[in-house]
């Protein structure tokens, strides 16, 4: 209907929609599920069954639409209405609808029983979205052929937690086809052969590098590879140390070989010579060492190139000159004498910080050119017959970084150059990408106001991989030498810049590399099973994806049809009640991803252990492992019906009550159904909601169970608006009530009210003394009760009839008021009890508990406890909130021998005591009860200050009591520069001195750890700490790095004034008194070589134990054999004055030693005393933790005390 509107009266704006709700003042009493309790029911007796639907939503006008069903909407097919123009609506026209229902959402919709949209059905409308996750719940895995690899891209490695180092260094021996040929024709077996499994892990690292040749697919797990090492796979290790080691190990497998070529390959390949030359600065006498190396070490200085740090120089202090007969800081110098047709360098990325104890990532900078003439830095040997290499140019090959900046973890990667087709790729683990080669031309370009470079960068840790080139390349006419004359430039090279690159490859021009062989039969029938197994997953997933196919087109279309029609379009329509979660879970129930490790749980209980091992893949198919689960899944989800679209009950538990029934207080999560799709659902889908339940099943029990609750709610408003509106007259009789309760009861909903129980009477229980006394009159306080009117009081007797309360004019209860008038006398009386000692123990109250007694020197002085001090002070503060001391016990000061049992001179005073004037101490007896009196006076007699106790201290029982605790606190002072070393019967260098021997403590260091500035400031800082009697000087040490932040290896530690050298002697044998002080001296360190970007790590990280107890480390495998390739001296790094015949020792568990330019004490090795040739007594043992250079009986680190293993 429509009709004009007059322009002259206010109404409603155009188009806006009229509510006939609000034309009547009475509201529907069924527009809230619980609206007729208190306006069409006041008892129990009365709720019919429209009343038990309306608490569910479930009648007309319930205030919960019919909603549409939205999926309904768009899977029909609408008309097409292009070209159509709608009716224009009149500005002056006002619509009056009955059709007032407000637009469907998922926000408002939520709690609405009648609404089925947004339950997840727009889910199966797209087909192919619909079937990717049904595919996933059915476990159908990938499609085999995605892990299928591209054309011209390498094959990747897999990453088994934290193996990304193996990776890098395997990508990088790969690529050298002459070193991957030699592992081919190497005899290695899948089984052990008398006792060694080195031939088992190069039988592996044939099927690597087969698969890595071979492969099918992108990525390959090495997973056998490193299990035949022995190495775990979730531990972070060192690529170099990696390197090395399983070099060593490939060494003794290829001198048993019957080919001498393959004998030799190493050697021939990658083996280098230098000469070690120690020179005297005064008479330049010099001694040399020849070695060989396999990997070339180089040390590491900020924006360096690597040029400079190859004719890096360092100085060794107190070397014997053999001609000067002296001590000379020698010139220590590395000369290459031969350089191989393979150069690897490894770059010291990792040293020891002795600031934190611990293990730090070198962020250095380093330059190296993409091409190096070698010939500048070989010398050679003039006693040797020349055999010139045919080029002395070498061209970058690969290059190894490390990611992240920490030691303990990262990632590493690899740059290398593909042998077969000369490009450059990144090898990330199984993402294998294709690069530009380091130094390329086809480079953005940046301009710089002061300098203009070509920018790349392959650094660094916290940015992205780029390549920074220092200089262009030099034209063909320029000469082959650059600015600086000692860093040479190659033609065509560029300058390489990088934060993070661990290792570089680099290889001989014109050494062409051979073609790639086949590999071993073996290894290539291993790789070849992988192959055919991924062919055949391939046709089977074929296969199984149609047949998956079907039976999802079919099952789609009867969900469809349950979607169409189970919306309900009339209230009173027959329908089925159940759970929103349960219809949520009928439609995502064949979409839903499974919960991976529930079911895993789940099977694993239920696997027996024999079921366990037969599943385990085959030892050829190295792959099976990333497989076998997906192939299990697919064939159990194919062979027969998919677990989640089985035929099945779904709860509907959560929507009932304990009867059975609807619960009408889970009313918002119930959803309606029409009866006709229910029986779709059961016929065609076997799907049943149990129990089945329609809209008539409400429980009536429930209903009326909660009506008194819901009863009270309404009517409680409306009893406290009729007693608020009751007010008294001052002249008029009034009552008093209970404060407390009367605030309470007028809230909405009162705390004192119990559900389902009335409320209590304002005289009920606590509220009962706001207005009584204990006597039964009115008690004093006026703020616990306050007046109503009789009215008022008329009204609550009517609510609690058994409540009474007196008049607001009756007087106070007189027994009251006595007590009160007692009391109050009593607290006058403390309170002048407590200002008279206050004022005759005046010096007492100021300065007893701070131990200021600098004016007293002649006064007799007494010692009390500071517990009664403290309690009495709090006395004097509050006399009648605080209770007054009673006694003074002093008995605990005195021996059994009647003496002191504490000595004031020599600063025994601690923080249970306190000295007052003896003239104190006369007051005091007079009002306490008191112990024995402990007395003393402070003399200066003649400069030097005597001190007189009574009674006499007993030194036998005063060293008993200073050395009976189980906990005690000591005095760490940190003496500063300057102050003298501490030495037995010389005085301690102490703090600010105070009478009595006590020590003021004036200096305190922060708890976070002082920079190395403060600490070199000359200031003392002193340290409370606690001690137990079996705690060792280390566990002493320890302690004073974890609070001082100073190592271990910095401390030396004194107790009266001898040095504490032995770690393992304890504070019991040592003797150590309580409140003892503790000297000690920091040895400051050398944090020149490290970075200084950053505040030290919060905590220290212990060392692992790298690779020892694996295969590389001697944990496995023929250690005979192990330990003669050791013998070799490049894999250790062996860079020292030392002959080459050494008998076989273990490999050293680090490589942190091994450097270019340090000095000899970093690259010492560990030999075993009877290990060590006569003449060569002066070797030492590395510390793997600290490096230290240890006398060669050493069992722990001389520094660090950490165990050395021989």
């Amino acid at each position: 209907m429509k009709r004009k509107r007059e322009a002259a009266q206010p109404g409603l704006t155009a188009g806006e929609r009229l509510k006939r709700s609000k034309l009547t003042s009475n509201p529907d009493i069924w527009t809230s599920p619980w609206g007729w309790v208190g306006t069409d029911v006041f008892d129990a007796s009365l709720i019919t069954n429209d009343h038990l639907l309306a608490t569910c939503g479930f009648l007309p006008n319930s205030g919960h639409t019919l909603c549409a069903n939205k999926l309904k909407k768009s899977l029909e097919k609408r008309p097409n209405t292009t070209g159509q123009t709608p009716p224009a609506e009149h500005d002056d026209v006002i619509v009056i609808s009955e059709d007032e229902t407000p637009s469907c959402s998922k926000r408002s919709c939520r709690k609405n029983p009648n609404c089925v949209n947004y339950l997840g059905q727009e889910k199966w409308v797209d087909a192919d979205e619909a079937f990717d996750l049904y595919s996933t719940a059915a476990g159908l895995g990938g499609d085999p052929r995605q892990w299928e690899k591209k054309p011209g891209v390498p094959v990747g490695l897999k990453n088994l937690g934290a193996t990304c180092y193996a990776n890098a260094t395997l990508q990088v021996w790969f690529q050298d086809v002459r070193f991957r040929n030699g592992v081919y024709r190497c005899q290695a077996s899948q089984e052990p052969e008398d006792g060694s499994k080195e031939t088992v892990s190069v039988f592996h690292l044939q099927a690597t590098f087969a698969a890595l040749q071979e492969s099918k697919k992108f990525w390959y797990n090495p997973v056998h590879f490193i299990n035949s090492l022995e190495v775990p796979h979730e531990v972070q290790q060192d690529a170099a140390e990696f390197s090395k080691l399983f070099t060593g190990l490939l060494e003794t497998v290829f001198h048993k070989q019957t080919d001498p070529a393959l004998q030799t390959l190493l050697a021939q390949q990658f083996q280098g010579e230098f000469v070690y030359k120690r020179t005297c600065p005064v008479c330049n006498t010099s001694t040399t060492s020849n070695q060989t190396f396999l990997e070339l070490d180089v040390t590491l200085e900020n924006n360096a190139s690597l040029e400079s740090r190859l004719r890096a120089t360092s100085t060794t202090e107190g070397w014997p000159c053999p001609r000067c007969k002296e001590n000379r800081d020698a010139v220590e110098r590395t000369v290459l004498r031969r350089v191989p047709p393979v150069l690897h360098i490894s770059l010291m990325r990792f040293a020891w910080d002795m600031s934190t104890g611990d293990r730090k990532k070198v962020k250095h900078s380093i330059a190296f050119p993409t091409s190096i003439d070698m010939a500048h830095f070989v010398e050679p040997d003039p006693e040797k017959p020349s055999d010139a290499p045919s080029s002395d140019i070498y061209d970058l090959r690969a290059i190894l970084l490390h990611k992240g900046a920490s030691t303990y973890h990262g990632h590493y990667i690899s740059h290398v150059r593909e042998a077969s087709t000369d490009t450059w790729f990144e090898f990330d683990d199984d993402t294998v990408t294709k690069i530009r080669p380091p130094g390329s031309d086809n480079v953005p370009v940046r301009t710089n106001a002061a300098k203009k470079r070509k920018v790349q960068r392959i650094e660094d840790s916290d940015d992205e991989d780029e390549i920074r080139i220092v200089d262009p390349p030099p034209k063909p006419d320029q000469t082959s030498k650059g600015k600086d004359s000692k860093d040479p430039v190659v033609p065509g090279a560029r300058i390489v810049k990088s934060k993070d690159a661990y290792m570089l490859v680099y290889a001989r021009r014109g050494d062409k590399q051979p073609e790639p062989e086949a590999p071993s039969r073996e290894a290539l029938e291993a790789i070849t099973a992988v192959n055919e197994a991924h062919d055949g997953r391939v046709a089977k997933y074929k296969e199984k994806f149609e047949k998956l196919k079907a039976e999802f087109d079919a099952q789609r279309d009867k969900m469809l049809d349950v979607f169409r029609t189970w919306n309900i379009t009339n209230a009173r329509q027959p329908s089925a009640v159940v759970s929103q979660h349960a219809l949520e879970e009928f439609v995502s129930r064949s979409l839903r991803k499974p919960d991976v490790k529930k079911e895993a749980k789940k099977i694993e209980e239920e696997t027996p252990a024999d079921d366990k091992a037969a599943s385990e893949p085959p030892l050829e198919d190295t792959s099976a492992l990333a497989e076998a689960s997906t192939d299990a899944d697919v064939k159990s989800s194919t062979d027969s019906p998919p677990p989640n679209v089985e035929p099945g009950d779904i709860s509907v538990a959560e929507i009932l009550c304990e009867h059975g029934k609807l619960d009408p207080s889970k009313c918002g999560e119930m959803k309606r159904i029409s009866t006709d799709a229910y029986e779709t659902m059961k016929q065609s889908l076997g799907v049943r909601f149990v129990p089945e339940l329609t809209h008539e099943d409400v429980c009536e029990v429930c209903v009326k169970e909660s009506f008194p609750e819901r009863l009270y709610q309404r009517q409680h408003p409306k009893d406290v608006a009729a007693v608020e509106s009751e007010h008294y007259d001052l002249n008029s009789i009034q009552y008093w009530i209970s404060k407390d309760w009367y605030k309470d009861w007028k809230q909405t909903k009162p705390k004192m009210h119990l559900a389902g129980l009335p409320d209590p009477s304002p005289s009920d229980g606590k509220y009962h003394g706001d207005v009584f006394c204990q006597h039964g009159g009115l008690q004093a306080n006026l703020n616990k009760r306050q007046r109503i009117s009789p009215s008022a009081y008329d009204l609550l007797r009517g609510l609690f009839p058994g409540w009474t309360t007196l008049k607001a004019d009756e007087p106070q209860c007189p027994v009251c008021d006595a007590i009160s008038d007692r009391e109050r006398v009593h607290k006058q009386e403390q309170k002048q009890l407590a200002e008279k000692e206050s004022s005759q123990l005046g010096y007492m109250k100021g300065n007893a508990a701070n131990g200021n007694t600098a004016t007293l020197e002649g006064v007799p002085l007494a010692v009390v406890p500071r517990e009664f001090v403290d309690n009495w002070k709090k006395w004097l503060l509050r006399p009648n909130g605080h209770p007054r001391p009673t006694r003074i016990d002093t008995s605990g000061y005195q021996c059994k021998h009647g003496k002191l049992n504490f000595d004031p001179s020599k600063g025994d005073m601690d923080s249970t005591m306190c000295v007052i004037r003896k003239g104190d101490w006369t007051h005091l007896e007079k009002w306490y009860s008191t112990g024995p009196l402990m007395s003393y006076t402070r003399r200066t007699v003649n400069g030097e200050t005597i001190f007189v106790c009574t009674p006499e201290v007993c030194e036998e029982c005063r060293t008993v009591r200073k050395s009976t605790y189980e906990v005690a606190s000591v005095t760490v002072r940190v003496l500063a520069d300057g102050d003298p070393t501490p030495t037995p019967g010389a005085p301690s260098t102490s703090a600010v001195s105070a009478p009595d021997g006590q020590t003021k403590l004036t200096t305190y260091a922060s708890s976070s750890r002082q920079s190395k500035r403060l600490r070199q400031g000359g200031k003392r800082v002193e340290r409370t700490m606690q001690i137990t009697k079996d705690m060792s000087v280390k566990d002493i040490k320890l302690a004073v790095q974890e609070e001082l932040r100073i190592h271990v290896i910095c401390q030396r530690l004194f107790y009266e004034g001898r040095e504490l050298e032995d770690n393992a002697t304890t504070v019991a044998e040592i003797g150590i008194l309580a409140g003892s002080t503790l000297e000690l001296i920091e040895v400051k360190e050398d944090d020149s070589i490290m970075d200084d970007d950053g505040p030290p790590s919060k905590r220290r990280r212990e060392e692992g134990p790298a690779f020892g107890g694996t295969l590389l480390g001697g944990g496995g495998g023929s250690r005979a054999d192990i330990a003669s390739s050791a013998s070799r001296e490049p894999s250790e790094g062996v860079l020292g004055d030392m002959p080459s015949e050494l008998p076989p020792f273990e490999l050293p568990p680090s490589r942190d030693s091994t450097t270019l330019a340090d000095s000899a004490s970093e690259r010492a090795i560990s030999i075993p005393p009877e290990a060590v040739p006569k003449g060569v007594e002066d070797v030492s043992l590395y510390c793997p933790t600290c490096t230290y250079l240890n006398e060669p009986t050493a069992i722990v680190c001389t520094m660090c005390d950490h165990k050395i293993d021989k």
